[in-house]
């Protein structure tokens, strides 16, 4: 760890211990978002692991259009529907009970908005 990383990791043990409201840190590597986690830092950033976990979930999933991490355990997904869904309504494709998701938008083919 590096003189600076070692400040940096004071800095927010400092802020939490003296009732500074809410804590937010950004960070490079895991082994620094764990000893954050330690000190109970309200939020910690880790921006390249969010870009891998973005880049493998559009390499696994071939309908993803967009994914975003919103918080542990929330994915918000752009999905393209499957053919089979076409025509049929979400109280008849069970969404909810077959995949565990909750649909928020539906944006049909060639129109701007989401409905």
């Amino acid at each position: 760890m590096t003189f600076y990383s070692f400040v940096f990791m004071l800095a927010c043990l400092f802020l939490k211990d003296t009732g500074m409201g809410r804590v937010v840190a950004k960070v490079l590597t895991a082994d620094r978002a764990r000893i954050l986690g330690q000190i109970e830092v309200d939020k910690v950033l880790f921006p390249e692991a969010d870009s891998r976990r973005r880049l493998a979930s559009r390499i696994a999933r071939a309908n993803l259009v967009d994914f975003l991490p919103e918080e542990e355990g929330v994915e918000r997904m752009e999905v393209e529907a499957p053919a089979s869904f076409a025509g049929r309504t979400l109280a008849e494709l069970h969404i909810r009970n077959t995949y565990d998701l909750l649909v928020l938008a539906i944006r049909r083919n060639g129109s701007e908005g989401w409905r």
